[in-house]
């Protein structure tokens, strides 16, 4: 009973954390670009996942994009198309991006570059990634991000960032046949405070090890 308290403790101390930053104006919001389009079927459609809002550079990120891939098939994946992590970055992304929902893309910034260059190349915002998907059949493909301990770390990785997020979707229809494949609610930004240690004791190491060299 005394464990079975102290997960309660737990769980709600945790849930407190979460309100209390949800209401938080500075958090920076990761988004699916456009927000919905419709392809006919055998047309491609393209999206980009932005992050948008930032007051400090990130030195990592990572999210999961979740997809119909019965209605919809990803052919190509871009990350970090603008090199906004630097000129060497490490790049932790799932291998077979493209096989199956969802894709994994974890990106980490160029060990040796200095915060305040990385602030310059990222600014407010930037490209995490550029997706292109093909429609194979009629119907609705809801994009949709979750992260994996966490969407962005600082730039030490000392903290993880707290996240917006913004979903979407792609519909498919036979433009020949119209009909309601693609009345779906609009996407609402949702607050999270994403906790985990794998994101930031990465950024954090790849950090040392640049001091040790320097």
């Amino acid at each position: 009973m005394k464990s079975v308290s102290r997960g309660i403790k737990s769980l709600a101390a945790v849930l407190a954390v979460v309100a209390a930053f949800a209401g938080s104006a500075d958090a920076a919001t990761i988004s699916v670009v456009p927000g919905s389009q419709t392809i006919a079927p055998n047309a491609n459609a393209t999206v980009n996942i932005v992050v948008s809002g930032l007051s400090a550079p990130i030195g990592g990120y990572n999210f999961d994009l979740a997809f119909s891939d019965a209605i919809t098939d990803a052919i190509t994946v871009v990350v970090d198309p603008f090199t906004k992590m630097g000129a060497f970055p490490l790049d932790l992304s799932d291998p077979n991006l493209t096989d199956n929902s969802p894709m994994h893309v974890e990106v980490f910034a160029d060990a040796f570059i200095s915060s305040t260059d990385l602030a310059s190349l990222q600014g407010t915002g930037f490209t995490l990634a550029t997706i292109t998907f093909k429609g194979l059949t009629e119907g609705l493909s809801p994009l949709t991000l979750t992260g994996l301990g966490g969407f962005f770390s600082d730039y030490n990785g000392t903290a993880l960032v707290n996240t917006n997020v913004v979903n979407g979707s792609i519909c498919v229809d036979d433009p020949q046949t119209p009909g309601d494949r693609c009345l779906s609610a609009v996407p609402e930004p949702t607050s999270m405070l994403l906790l985990g240690s794998g994101l930031t004791s990465l950024v954090v190491a790849r950090r040392r090890r640049r001091q040790q060299k320097g």
